[in-house]
């Protein structure tokens, strides 16, 4: 319990879900590290040599044993290990940096601009999660200057990338002309997937309930089969290649 709790004061905690699109963090192998360095503390050299020598996971590694009270809990060098595995494109410390910087950890305050920098730097690793966080930003104008075609474009490319609550704004730019002309019927598709695959909310529902009320019959037909045109095109981009 105590090695969570370090972790938990050091990263992002959320829901998981294997189609939301969010991060699946603290991964099995952070877990593990901690476990494996609070029972054998020696095992801090040679993870702090690979990390020396470049190997990000092994920075990232050194990163939560800075945060541990074991090695002193040096939340700065922590920070320095954070920042050089994700700069070798680690999305985990990448989202941890995203973590410290928005929360505020020991010693660490609040920074929303560093925040926002290593969020963007998410969204370019192609994270659907950092991806739909940008568009909210985009969209509200928070940190960012307001832009709803980009806000749109980010919560699409997340959206086709399996982020269900992407999938739920994307749906509404469609339907409100929010970065794009007003589509109803592409509306009513992501809507029709949200729904159709148990994950909507009272919201989602009742928004595809009162688009349906607006739709004729044959544009109803065709949001059902953009559905399962979009469906297929999302499973097949998220596709485990074979090993």
């Amino acid at each position: 319990m105590r090695i969570l709790a370090i972790i938990l004061t050091f990263i992002f905690v959320t829901a998981h879900a294997s189609d939301s699109g969010y991060p699946d963090y603290p991964s099995k192998d952070v877990m593990d590290f901690m476990r494996r360095i609070q029972s054998n503390p020696e095992l801090l050299k040679e993870i702090k040599s690979k990390a020396e020598k470049g190997d990000a996971e092994s920075q990232l590694f050194l990163g939560y044993a800075y945060s541990m009270p074991l090695f002193g809990e040096n939340t700065p060098e922590a920070i320095k290990w954070f920042k050089k595995s994700a700069n070798q494109d680690n999305l985990e410390a990448t989202f941890t940096l995203i973590n410290i910087y928005s929360s505020g950890v020991k010693g660490i305050n609040k920074d929303h601009a560093e925040s926002l920098k290593w969020l963007q730097k998410a969204g370019e690793l192609g994270s659907p999660y950092a991806l739909a966080l940008l568009g909210d930003k985009f969209k509200k104008g928070r940190g960012v200057k307001k832009n709803d075609t980009e806000a749109f474009n980010l919560y699409k490319k997340s959206a086709e990338n399996g982020n269900i609550e992407a999938q739920s704004d994307l749906a509404q730019c469609y339907i409100k002309g929010i970065g794009v002309a007003i589509d109803i019927v592409e509306g009513y598709a992501w809507l029709n997937i949200i729904c159709s695959r148990g994950h909507a909310l009272k919201l989602d529902r009742d928004s595809l309930s009162d688009l349906q009320g607006q739709m004729s019959a044959e544009q109803i037909e065709v949001g059902q089969r953009r559905s399962k045109e979009i469906l297929s095109e999302i499973e097949s981009k998220n596709k485990p290649e074979k090993k």
